[in-house]
């Protein structure tokens, strides 16, 4: 009796590690893509894109690998489409701010600027504009 509880209690430990030990919890990225149009609603390359903490909800991003870094921020470049995407691993509010000079025979003629709330939800990637004038 005792030699068959013992080999029970092997059985249900090596189904218990095999079957729980694998488990993964799986990392969830966001993803934000925006798109830069000017007044007109034509794409804007080459524009500058900074995705920073909105001063609105200045703690709503904590990465729980370093708590003393609250803020974060990221500076991309639109492609030639205007279309620029970030990511991040965890729930945010984010502002996004997006930056164009514009040259004529070298000589800066314009700067033109936008800004949109970028929110990196569970499960949820975000899609959005900004238009700069």
């Amino acid at each position: 009796m005792n030699r068959l509880f013992a080999i029970l209690i092997v059985v249900f430990l090596s189904f218990f590690v095999i079957n729980f030990s694998s488990c993964k919890k799986e990392e969830i990225t966001r993803k934000a893509t925006l798109t830069v149009v000017d007044e007109n609603g034509s794409a804007v390359g080459g524009a500058k894109v900074t995705v920073s903490v909105n001063s609105k909800y200045a703690n709503t991003y904590i990465d729980p690998r370093d708590p003393d870094n609250l803020i974060k921020e990221e500076v991309k470049y639109t492609s030639s489409n205007g279309v620029v995407e970030f990511e991040f691993d965890y729930d945010c509010v984010l502002e996004a701010k997006a930056e164009k000079e514009f040259y004529e025979d070298g000589v800066l003629i314009a700067t033109k600027k936008g800004t949109a709330t970028v929110v990196f939800k569970l499960d949820d990637d975000f899609e959005g504009k900004i238009i700069i004038k």
